[in-house]
């Protein structure tokens, strides 16, 4: 990561913990038909839609998943929710993994699988935080 470029991360939890098959058919087509649509409208401001899954998340999940958004803009972090004993991962570690270093400028959104985020969503965040020069505040 560079320094001083404002990176954007969009996190998805979508279905740490489930075991259940009609749970990814019910829920797929959301993620699929919506969100990523959204993210796709806005990834030139977007550094990476991290997906957070279940390690059991079945394959055929996992390979539409794969197809949802180009693989450049697709980060996927696999989680044992029942291992670690939390439905919440330790994003620090996943930005870490991903290449983030401590002070490097980054904004993260978190968003439902079930959601949409509005067109000029991401756009507005980064604006706003460059408006206020909340950037360059502490660093």
């Amino acid at each position: 990561m560079q320094e001083k470029k404002l990176s954007v991360f969009v996190i998805t939890r979508f279905g740490l913990g489930q075991r259940l098959k009609s749970f990814y058919d019910r829920e797929f087509v959301y993620i699929e038909n919506f969100l990523a649509n959204s993210i796709k409208e806005q990834k030139k401001y977007i550094t990476k839609w991290i997906i957070l899954i279940d390690k059991e998340t079945p394959e055929y999940v996992r390979e539409k998943i794969k197809k949802l958004v180009p693989t450049d803009l697709l980060y996927i972090h696999f989680q044992d929710p029942f291992e670690t004993g939390s439905l919440n991962p330790n994003i620090f570690a996943i930005l870490q993994d991903i290449g983030v270093k401590t002070n490097d400028k980054i904004v993260t959104i978190r968003i439902d699988s079930d959601d949409v985020l509005a067109n000029d969503y991401v756009k507005t965040v980064l604006n706003t935080l460059n408006k206020k020069n909340l950037i360059d505040k502490n660093g």
